[in-house]
């Protein structure tokens, strides 16, 4: 370039509008957030977003807000439009889910929008095409406000390309639209994609959204939270210690309404539940933050995802002592209390190296303290599907304890085979394969009542099959759904799982067992029963506790409480062992002594 010759220009206007706008808007999950945003900002108890391949073809929200006039609607699209900001101290207490003014700029700038509003007085729409705004006409329309976004990044090819599949981004819209719903559970939502009901969900309370979104068994057994401190308000629920999972991604954080990332926020929760939970598992909380305006700053970040506290440290703490108090004060009721059983929450769990409180928690059943690194000091106590220890209730009186009575438990090896004493005699017991006779047992009987318990997912599992697969998930659909999965195709090559059976862990990884158990040419020809009870070891093996769970003592006692009442308690539905006997002859034999 020659010397003096200017180098420095000004971008063209739709240039850097479109180059603005891959701050805000990355896939059709950000647009619906920010139009939702504007719902929620609106005032609207009520409402819908509509998808069309995941949000690539079309996105439309509805909503019953305040609406907007002919000379707002024109006005709205503008760069920097905005309602809720009107000066810079207002940046310091932002109350508004939006606020930038930047929003339907960003996405008409790579899109073409239709924009439909009633304020009261008559509707009016206006169309942006590739951030070309059109004229501000007269239009039929309800009160409230009606955005249609179409071909987003249709003529952005390099932006477009980075676009999963439709069944990818209709997830991420799922899950960002769940965590709206949960902080806003008074706002009627409905999400439909390709005409289907993906979501429906009433307005009502926090404890009843999350029974829509997951299922009415989390929801009774969750433990209130309820705590202020320090100017910081706290409420929602915490899932007691035994129901935890796999990732933190069901750890939701919402401050002043927005749902955020937070990270002192998952470390207040681990802090809280401490080594209650096993290593690789998280608990599972719905907590809304109430705090000053003043103290947090929301303008961080383009999406509005983060936020930054100005005293972190005094959250962290009042977080702290809110979850360590209701964990610790609250004792939770199962369904099962009716029958005499009782799950008890962190603190309220009895010392299990006290010989003695075991012993009066459950006659006939000794803990003989062990030493090393199976101590039942963190030891976990989940929900396993099995029958929990009970306490003395004069209304429930204990059944007998049949072939395991007087049982003495002594210590567990490798992380799986649990030694006891009975009568003079020691035995081990496979912790997965007894686990697994219980979990089989019980779901042959639900078979053939009313089909296995099923768990609702808060975001719908895809995957590919392959052609066996499919041929499979074809022929034996009502088999499959009796066994607790409820698929359906979602595309032509994809299918959904929006329920699995409600003890299992990993539902993808155990349909797919299913599906090659089913395939198995041996259990084709099979009819009747071989068939079905194939199907239930292949679910029970994958809900039952596995070799290197490290589980409490109180849950050994509930499967052998289980085992005693089944028909072959001392083989797994494979056929491989669950208990073994040693004699002290064999015993004494290895030392020498005989």
């Amino acid at each position: 370039m020659a010397e003096g010759q200017d180098r420095i220009r000004l971008l063209d206007p739709l240039v850097s509008a479109r180059i603005a706008a891959g701050e805000v808007v990355e896939q059709p999950a950000s647009v619906v957030r920010e139009l939702v945003d504007n719902a929620i900002d609106a005032g609207a108890d009520s409402i819908s977003v509509e998808l069309t391949d995941g949000g690539m073809t079309s996105i439309r929200v509805i909503d019953n807000g305040c609406g907007m006039g002919a000379a707002d609607l024109a006005r709205s699209v503008l760069k920097h439009a905005t309602s809720k900001i009107s000066s810079l101290e207002d940046l310091d207490r932002v109350t508004s889910m939006g606020f930038r003014g930047e929003a339907l700029f960003a996405i008409a700038s790579v899109s073409r929008l239709r924009l439909v509003s009633n304020s009261g007085s008559g509707g009016h729409e206006i169309v942006v095409d590739n951030g070309n705004p059109g004229e501000v006409r007269a239009a039929a329309s309800p009160a409230g406000t009606i955005v249609e976004v179409t071909g987003l990044f249709r003529d952005i090819p390099a932006r477009r390309a980075f676009l999963k599949s439709p069944a990818v981004e209709a997830r991420a819209v799922r899950r960002m639209l769940a965590e709206k719903m949960l902080a806003w559970p008074g706002i009627r939502f409905v999400l439909v994609s390709d005409g289907a009901d993906i979501v429906r969900s009433a307005a009502g309370d926090l404890l009843s959204r999350i029974s829509d979104l997951y299922d009415s068994r989390l929801a009774s057994l969750l433990i209130p939270v309820v705590h202020e401190e320090a100017g910081i308000g706290i409420s929602g629920f915490a899932a007691p210690v035994h129901h935890n999972s796999a990732t933190r991604r069901d750890q939701y954080c919402m401050i002043n309404g927005r749902p955020v990332f937070l990270p002192s926020f998952s470390r207040a929760v681990s802090t809280a539940y401490g080594n209650q939970v096993p290593p690789g598992r998280h608990p599972v909380v719905f907590l809304a933050i109430r705090i000053q305006p003043d103290r947090i700053n929301v303008n961080v970040h383009p999406a509005k995802r983060e936020v930054r506290v100005h005293d972190e440290n005094a959250l962290f703490s009042v977080l702290v002592h809110a979850l360590r108090r209701a964990l610790g004060e609250t004792v939770r009721f199962s369904e099962a209390t009716k029958a005499g059983r009782m799950e008890r929450t962190v603190d309220e769990q009895p010392l299990l190296g006290d010989a003695t409180a075991q012993a009066a928690a459950e006659p006939g059943l000794v803990w003989l303290t062990p030493s090393g690194p199976h101590a039942p000091s963190g030891a976990r106590t989940q929900d396993a599907g099995v029958e929990t220890v009970p306490q003395k209730q004069q209304d429930a009186p204990l059944p007998g304890l049949g072939i395991f009575e007087g049982v003495r438990i002594i210590g567990c090896h490798a992380d799986n085979y649990w030694l006891y004493e009975q009568a003079g005699q020691l035995f081990m017991i496979d912790q997965h394969a007894a686990h697994e006779r219980v979990l089989y047992e019980r779901f042959k009987a639900e078979y053939q009542g009313m089909g296995i318990a099923r768990q609702g997912l808060l975001v719908s599992l895809q995957f590919t099959p392959t052609e066996g697969e499919r041929e499979v998930l074809e022929s034996s659909a009502e088999e499959i759904a009796a066994a607790g999965f409820s698929l359906a195709p979602f595309g032509p090559k994809v299918w959904i799982m929006d329920e699995q059976p409600s003890d299992v862990r990993d539902g993808l990884e155990a349909l797919r067992s299913l599906l090659a158990a089913l395939a198995d040419p041996v259990s084709s020809a099979a009819r009747g029963d071989a068939r079905r009870e194939k199907m239930l070891a292949t679910l029970a093996c994958h809900a039952a506790v596995r070799r290197g769970d490290r589980i409490s003592p109180e849950l050994v006692f509930s499967i052998l409480r289980s085992l005693a009442r089944v028909e072959r308690p001392f083989s797994c539905p494979h056929g491989r062992p669950s208990i073994i006997a040693i004699k002290l002859e064999e015993i004494e034999a290895w030392f020498a002594r005989r």
